[in-house]
């Protein structure tokens, strides 16, 4: 249809042409020899030059030409007589205005053609651009609906373009997007703005805008408004997964106990975490005015700071764990045990860096301490537990081996007493019979006597020891005692007796008999073991907890210390003439006292039997 359009135009304009220059032929003739002008008016030439310039571009020239060859040949041939050179000069000028207007149309044609392609790229550029764009008019009627939009809404173009773009508007939203479209008219231009649209699916995207508004030639009248998009809903949603994330990091990083930190190879603080006040007493702006990490050990105890400062350096270095604990100085002054530790390094941007963590580990050192002194009290409970298992073992050992000479000592006393009494009074006879006999029979006339002496001794002790009775307890003075006792004690003459007492008496509450003979066998043991030599010091006083104690000291050899514990057991002795009895029966006298013994002693400079008896609660009124 274009091509026989084409082709009969082209027939048209041939046929108007030869109409026009058979008109400029006869119009040549009319002046030259019907009228005889010596002038012709040449302005009707004019049009078919600037038709043909127009219609065939520069093929039009020939036109011109022929005309300009019409006008000088018709003047020399008809009119010889008249000059010819204004002819030639209005020939010039057809063909000068033939060859400016073909020059013209060719540039008009070729820039039409351009715009055409121009506009056609245009179309191309937004029917198939990855943005999704539309065009709307004043009346917010949709005119161009690109592919990207179709893939964004599911709509097609076709179903959309006309109608208005409510349509493509959330209800929930839509007020808002409305109004954000009605100011487009007023000639906002959007740059980032944020609209959700409707798909066909009934589905809710979001889309990112930008906008442009395009004007008449007056560049005030607004045609329409041209709108790109970008479909950021995923965006979003990873935005507000991120923004949750980061809120949910954020509040851990504020509430867990442990501050989070971070530091670069140089040991500058990039981060720690805010919670690092409640921690520290420092702020976590004063941490980082505080400069680098090595400027935080400056508050590490002195004791620790090397071992933390070599460690956190070869975190870097060597790339070592780092964990330790360390005590570190508050900000009011307290000091606080702290656990710090890293796992490692890692690199961003070619430099090195560690993060880690370091919490308050006081309460846990203090239960620790706690921990290890009940474990060491445990221990000294269970030391003193089973010493007491021990002792009591021991005890029991000893009242079994009590009870059995008890039982012994019961039936063979009598037995033994009365062969001992028969040798006693046969020895005194024979020694008042025998005065004028040899000094050697009298000496084993002395040594019957002492050996039956002795033995009668053993005896009674042994007695005393299985036998003894719960003491008569009345006010008596401990000093009277004493006395009494080194008085009866057969102490050699040659052993130096020194008395301590006070200068008033010190009552206590006890049997008399009993505490006397409990002295004598102490006093008799401190004589035997100075072999007839030394110092015995024997001393009474009140000691600080108000208890009233009485000292035995001498000068002997003493007892080895791993015999301390057992010299108040029965028929233990370091003596080779000794059976163990004395100090046994003064310990349980003492225990049925209420009182306390004790040996102390040190090998070589002698030995001290400390006895503490409680005093008389109220000596005054049972004296009056």
């Amino acid at each position: 249809m274009g091509v026989k359009f084409k082709e009969l135009e082209g027939k048209y304009k041939i046929i108007v042409m030869v109409a026009l220059l058979a008109t400029a032929c006869w119009l040549t003739y009319y002046f030259h020899v019907v009228v005889k002008a010596e002038t012709i008016y040449t302005h009707f030439f004019y049009v078919p030059t600037i038709l043909a310039a127009l219609w065939w571009k520069r093929k039009g020239l020939w036109v011109a030409i022929f005309l300009a060859a019409v006008l000088i040949v018709s003047h020399i041939t008809l009119r010889p007589d008249v000059s010819v050179v204004g002819d030639c000069f209005r020939a010039g000028i057809f063909i000068g205005i033939a060859l400016v207007v073909a020059v013209l149309s060719e540039r008009m044609v070729k820039m039409g053609e351009e715009l055409r392609e121009t506009h056609g790229y245009l179309d191309k550029l937004l029917s198939h651009a990855n943005v999704p764009t539309i065009v709307w008019d004043t009346a917010s009627r949709i005119t161009r609906f690109n592919l990207a939009f179709e893939r964004l809404t599911g709509y097609t173009a076709m179903e959309v373009i006309g109608r208005e773009l409510q349509m493509l508007l959330p209800e929930a939203s839509e007020d808002e997007s409305l109004r954000k479209i009605a100011r487009t008219s007023g000639g906002e231009n959007w740059e980032s703005v944020e609209i959700p649209i409707l798909r066909k699916d009934g589905k809710t995207c979001l889309a990112l805008w930008n906008s442009a508004n395009i004007y008449d030639k007056d560049g005030k009248t607004l045609l329409a408004t041209i709108a790109q998009g970008q479909d950021i809903t995923e965006r979003k949603r990873m935005e507000e997964a991120l923004r949750e994330s980061e809120e949910r990091y954020r509040s851990l990083i504020h509430n867990i106990p442990d501050v989070v930190w971070t530091s670069d190879e140089n040991y500058r603080t990039v981060f720690v975490s805010p919670n690092v006040e409640r921690l520290t007493g420092y702020t976590q702006e004063e941490e980082y005015q505080c400069g680098d990490w090595i400027k935080w050990f400056d508050r590490v105890h002195a004791d620790d700071i090397e071992h933390a400062k070599t460690a956190f350096k070869e975190l870097f270095r060597e790339g070592k764990l780092y964990d330790i604990e360390y005590r570190f100085r508050r900000k009011d002054g307290q000091w606080i045990w702290i656990s710090d530790r890293s796992v490692g390094t890692y690199k961003k941007e070619e430099e090195l860096y560690a993060s880690g963590l370091f919490s308050d580990i006081t309460e846990r050192k203090q239960m620790e301490e706690d921990l290890w002194k009940h474990h060491e009290r445990l221990e000294e409970l269970v030391e003193e537990r089973t010493k007491e298992l021990k002792d009591a073992q021991e005890r029991l050992l000893a009242a079994e081996r009590l009870a059995t000479l008890g039982e012994f000592s019961g039936s063979i006393s009598h037995e033994l007493r009365n062969p001992l009494s028969v040798i006693d009074s046969s020895a005194y006879y024979l020694k008042t019979k025998l005065k004028d006999a040899d000094e050697k029979v009298l000496e084993h006339l002395n040594r019957i006597k002492s050996s039956v002496g002795s033995s009668t001794a053993t005896i009674e002790s042994l007695l005393n020891l299985t036998r003894m009775k719960e003491p008569k307890l009345t006010m008596v003075d401990l000093i009277a005692i004493t006395s009494d006792a080194i008085a009866t004690s057969k102490v050699p003459d040659t052993v130096k007796v020194i008395q301590d007492f006070p200068g008033q008496e010190v009552w206590v509450n006890a049997d008399h008999e009993q505490l006397r003979m409990a002295f004598n066998n102490i006093i008799k043991n401190a004589s035997e073991a100075l072999e007839g030599k030394g110092t015995l010091t024997v001393t009474v006083r009140t000691a600080a907890d108000s208890r009233a104690e009485v000292s035995f000291t001498d000068t002997g050899q003493g007892i080895a210390e791993e015999n301390l514990d057992r010299v108040f057991q029965p028929l233990f002795s370091t003596k080779t003439r000794g059976i163990g009895f004395g100090l046994s029966i003064a310990k349980m006298v003492i225990d049925k006292h209420g009182g306390t013994i004790e040996a102390k002693s040190e090998p070589g400079k002698g030995a001290t039997i400390t006895i503490q008896l409680p005093q008389y609660p109220d000596k005054d009124r049972e004296v009056k």
